[in-house]
Formats: structure tokens, C-alpha cells, sequence
């Protein structure tokens, strides 16, 4: 009975051994040597583990990358990290040139992640890759390793591809093996679709026959877009459009608050994202339709008139719209003031906004009235400046050398230009 419990001890001894002396097959499948890989089967061991029984022992395991793929994947899920939480890349089509030719790389988001494609030619590509070539995408980077021939042997020969994408271009750089230092190849740049004149007034008015909101796209020379938005009792903006992909871009011009827009129309019916705001009424997120205009997409060479200007009054009261959201901000102002400096500086703010918007009325009126009728409008204009002047000077008389003299004198004067804006605007009629 010892001899059978000895015995027994000894075989568990040795089956233990034999055990340890198997090693887990690396997650990595692949030996790495000089750009010519073994591609191992699922249930096949590695023959220098079974051999050595020590990974360490083997110069052929996944280590030998130089480090570079394993530094970029964490815990050596090369192929996974194709598939699975990679930034957003971006999908599109870019165009290059190669020896000649025009080049195309065409990326395509998937259900299992993204296929990348470059087309040298009309008739050939160098390489047509899919999920599970993306070794990683770290930052801007996507690295690619891509099976350029695979023999019966199941043996490889693999290429390395780094595709570097900025705003609409990407740079994209070859290298043989992982030790070599990447060589650029190209620069390519994305495809802008081709996009129809939009040009057009469209409007909203909130069914009934006025116009209460109005979106105005003139196309320039340049390819971009002359842009009015008025927005019934909000406010009034203008600036420029480009197109980006297949969104067109609104920006505000410098003389009014920072804004931007996507604007996007379909047939005869417009939309108006507002993506940066917080001024003027207008907030970001906030979406406004123009359901009921159409661009006249008349005759040929008939672009101007599908893109003509709003009316003398609406470009005033766009205008006047701008003024009030101004005023608004500048009542915050004098209401938080402590000091008497802080109440003269924002009356006097007050003041020089109004006559902004005078001079800018005044602009677009003479622009657009008669000579006799704007003869008629100086004799008013220089009697209401004499009264203007009077009436300030009488205000500040009755506080004279006091330190709220700056204050009431500049009120005075902002409440006779506002009035005289309104009274402006009903030239335009």
C-alpha cells in the first residue's frame, strides 16, 4: 500500500510538471519577423513554446514589433481595438495625386467598424482594408497593417500603413516592416460634393400673407453666400455662409455679435440651426424654419433676381431688432453699476450705440430714397441735431459741476436718438 501511495504522489508530481512546463498561447497570433509573417491557426502551438517550454526562449513571439504596435494598444488587443472604442474617424471620400494619376481613398463607417480603401487608379488600389487590419487609432492616427500576399504556407507578406487626418485632408505614410521609419506618400484631400445654387428668399410668415421671418442666400463669386437672417421679433443678423461637406456654414460679421449657424434648405423650404449664440434673442440649439419661400430658379442668368435684397424696411427694422437685444445688454450693465463712473461709462455706451444704429439707418436711406426726398430729410435732420443739442444742454444744467452731470446729460441724449431712429424708419414706408 506505501509502494501504490509513493507511486500515485510521483505521477501527480509529474503531471504537475508537465503542466507548467505548457505555456498560453500568445493573444497575438502572429510571429513577427521581417516583414514576412506566419499566419497560425486557432487549435496550432507555437513550435518553440512546446520546444523550450519558455515564451522568453523564442526570437520570433509578437514582441519583437520593436514595441512601436504594443505601445499604441493597450494589453496587445491588436485586432479588437479595430473594432471596438476607436475615435470617431472621418468617413469620406479624399482625393490625391500618384504618378500622374488621380488617387482616391474612400473610408466607409460600418456596423463592425470602418473599411478603408485606396484606389491608385481607376484599375488598381495598393490596399482595401477593413476592421480587422486597424491595429489602433490613437489621437488623429489610424495605423494600418494590411496582408499585401498571403502564400499556402500561411505565410504573409505585410505592409504598414499610418493614415494622419486633419480638417478635410489626410496624410497618409508607408513603411515595410515596424522597425522602418514611415515614408510619406500622399496628401489627400477630402471630395467636396457638388452643390446646386440655393440662392433664394425664404420666408415664414406664420400663416398669414406678411412676412414675419425672412432667410436671404445671395452666392458670391467666390462660392460662398451673402446671408440675411431676420427673425420676427428677435433679431437681425448678417454674414457668410460656406459649405462644409454637405452643411452650409453661417458666420456673423464682425459689426455684429459672434453667431454660427448651419442652415440647410430642401426644395423651396429652409432651416436655421443656431450652434453658437447667446446674444441677440437667440440662444444655441435653437432652430428656426422658413417654410414658405421659394427661390425663383428661373432663367438662366436670372440668379441675382431669385437673390435680391430684403426691403428698405426690413433691412432697417433688422436693424432696429439688433439695437433693442443691444439695449438689453447695456440695461444689465447700468442696472449692476456701484460707482457714478460705472453709471456715466454705460449712459454714455447707451448714447453711442443709438447713434450707431442712427448712422447706419441713415446709411441705407440715402442709399436707397431720392435726391429730392433726401434734400427734404438733411433740412429735418440738421433742425432735429439743433434740438437734440439744446435739450441735452438743458439737462445737464440742472446738475451742472455735479458728478452725475456725465450720466443725465448722456441719457437724455440716447432717449432723443432712439426716438429718432423710430422716426427714421417710417421714411422706408
Amino acid at each position: 500500500m506505501r509502494k501504490m501511495k509513493i507511486a500515485m504522489a510521483a505521477g501527480t508530481i509529474l503531471f504537475v510538471l508537465s503542466s507548467c512546463g505548457r505555456i498560453e498561447k500568445p493573444e497575438d497570433e502572429t510571429k513577427v519577423g521581417s516583414g514576412i509573417e506566419k499566419i497560425i491557426e486557432i487549435d496550432e502551438k507555437p513550435q518553440a513554446a512546446q520546444n523550450t517550454g519558455t515564451a522568453g526562449d523564442s526570437e520570433d513571439h509578437t514582441g519583437s514589433d520593436n514595441g512601436d504596435s504594443a505601445a499604441r494598444v493597450a494589453g496587445g488587443e491588436k485586432a479588437e481595438t479595430g473594432k471596438e472604442s476607436v475615435p470617431e474617424i472621418p468617413a469620406g471620400e479624399y482625393e490625391y495625386v500618384s504618378d500622374g494619376e488621380i488617387g482616391k481613398l474612400v473610408i466607409e463607417k460600418t456596423s463592425e467598424g470602418y473599411d478603408i480603401s485606396d484606389y491608385k487608379s481607376e484599375y488598381s488600389y495598393r490596399f482595401l482594408a477593413d476592421s480587422s487590419n486597424i491595429e489602433a487609432v490613437e489621437d488623429n492616427k489610424i495605423y494600418i497593417k494590411y496582408p499585401e500576399q498571403v502564400y499556402t504556407d500561411d505565410t504573409a507578406d505585410f505592409s504598414y500603413y499610418t493614415l494622419e487626418y486633419g480638417i478635410d485632408e489626410i496624410n497618409v505614410y508607408y513603411r515595410k516592416s515596424p522597425q522602418e521609419d514611415a515614408e510619406f506618400l500622399y496628401c489627400a484631400k477630402k471630395k467636396q460634393t457638388e452643390t446646386k445654387d440655393i440662392s433664394g428668399i425664404y420666408t415664414d410668415k406664420q400663416g398669414t400673407s406678411d412676412v414675419y421671418s425672412e432667410l436671404v442666400l445671395a452666392l458670391q463669386a467666390d462660392g460662398t453666400y451673402a446671408v440675411e437672417i431676420g427673425i420676427y421679433r428677435v433679431t437681425g443678423l448678417r454674414g457668410t455662409a460656406v459649405w462644409e461637406g454637405d452643411t452650409l456654414r453661417f458666420t456673423s460679421d464682425d459689426s455684429y455679435p459672434y453667431v454660427l449657424a448651419d442652415i440647410s434648405v430642401t426644395g423651396s423650404q429652409a432651416e436655421v440651426a443656431f450652434t453658437k449664440a447667446g446674444v441677440l434673442g437667440i440662444q444655441a440649439g435653437d432652430v428656426y424654419s422658413f417654410p414658405d419661400g421659394a427661390p425663383n430658379k428661373p432663367e438662366e442668368g436670372q440668379a441675382e433676381a431669385a437673390a435680391s435684397q430684403p426691403s428698405l424696411s426690413d433691412q432697417i427694422a433688422a436693424e432696429i431688432f439688433y439695437a433693442e437685444e443691444r439695449e438689453k445688454e447695456i440695461e444689465k450693465k447700468q442696472k449692476a453699476a456701484v460707482t457714478q463712473m460705472d453709471m456715466n461709462l454705460t449712459a454714455a455706451e447707451m448714447h453711442q450705440m443709438w447713434d450707431d444704429t442712427l448712422n447706419i439707418v441713415w446709411g441705407l436711406l440715402e442709399a436707397n430714397l431720392s435726391e429730392a426726398d433726401m434734400e427734404v430729410l438733411r433740412k429735418e435732420e440738421r433742425e432735429w441735431i439743433a434740438f437734440k443739442d439744446a435739450e441735452v444742454q438743458a439737462a445737464g444744467q440742472e446738475c451742472e459741476g455735479g458728478s452725475i452731470q456725465p450720466s443725465v446729460e448722456a441719457s437724455r441724449a440716447a432717449d432723443l436718438t432712439k426716438a429718432r431712429v423710430y422716426e427714421l424708419a417710417e421714411y422706408a414706408k
